[in-house]
């Protein structure tokens, strides 16, 4: 997963996820220099997305910890200091379903302070209104009548 963005302050973010690590690569607008900032997130985990959040200046990344499960982390400081959810995506108890992975992680629209997607395996849609601390279901998705025939692809769940 390779993901590009550019910071108010006109920086341009790089972030590269692996199934060992997460990078982050900074320029200025002209992209003649990089400079590396990482390995992060490394052990037991692979970093499947990360996306830059201009609203805070901060970094979000969807990890899936071998151990632990998946898990939201978020860096405000390019990554010297990651902080996972107090409650990560988990679909409701008695259901039949669990979050297996965390494919993709979206920051919500300027104008929605706090607001996160994630995106989930299996195929499931989870939102934050409140930056990671509770997460609920988008059940409109969950329950589409066509959802199991749906087969994973490469990156994530997709639709036949």
């Amino acid at each position: 997963m390779t993901t590009i963005s550019v910071a108010p302050d006109e920086r341009v973010v790089l972030m590269v996820g692996t199934h060992k690590a997460a990078f982050l690569f900074t320029s200025d607008p002209a992209r003649k220099k990089w400079q590396m900032h990482g390995p992060y997130l490394t052990g037991d985990s692979s970093t499947f997305h990360m996306a830059y959040d201009p609203r805070e200046d901060a970094v979000f990344a969807a990890v899936n910890r071998f151990v632990w499960g998946p898990e939201v982390q978020r860096t405000y400081d390019l990554g010297n200091r990651w902080s996972a959810s107090r409650n990560e995506p988990r679909f409701t108890a008695g259901g039949g379903d669990t979050v297996k992975r965390v494919w993709h992680i979206e920051p919500g629209r300027s104008w929605e302070p706090g607001v996160l997607y994630a995106g989930v395996e299996p195929a499931a849609l989870f939102k934050s209104e409140d930056n990671r601390e509770t997460w609920h279901e988008l059940k409109t998705l969950t329950a589409h009548p066509s959802r199991p025939q749906w087969q994973p692809g490469a990156g994530g769940p997709v639709p036949p």
